[in-house]
């Protein structure tokens, strides 16, 4: 996934993948290097209060899963942020919850949504 291959496009999503993967920094700096515009973020995270990665070990157990056993990273919001502000993201906005009637891993803080503007 690079821009000299496919391109860039004028918004990006990076939904519920980030999680499945050993890198997200990778994965994040990927995204951002194919958005010429905002890039949608949406994961799971680990709820602790500290950037934190989280290492996992996640098996191919169904489609939502990573693709091959194998290691994967769990960050914490403080962590998404540090990494989208190291690899020199220019605005990151989270989306708040409005509603009480969205599923229960926004309200309790283990999934969260970010617009990021290059």
């Amino acid at each position: 996934m690079t821009p000299a291959r496919l391109g860039t496009f004028d918004v990006v999503l990076n939904l519920g993948i980030l999680y499945h993967l050993p890198d997200p920094l990778d994965a994040l700096r990927r995204s951002l290097a194919m958005t010429s515009g905002l890039m949608l973020l949406d994961t799971m995270l680990d709820p602790r209060n500290e950037a934190l990665v989280k290492l996992r070990w996640e098996g191919p157990l169904d489609v939502r899963c990573a693709a091959h056993d194998g290691i994967v990273a769990y960050p914490t919001g403080k962590a998404v942020a540090a990494m989208l502000h190291y690899l020199g993201a220019a605005r990151v906005d989270d989306i708040p919850v409005r509603s009480p009637d969205v599923p229960l891993v926004y309200l309790d803080g283990r999934r969260a949504t970010w617009l990021v503007a290059i």
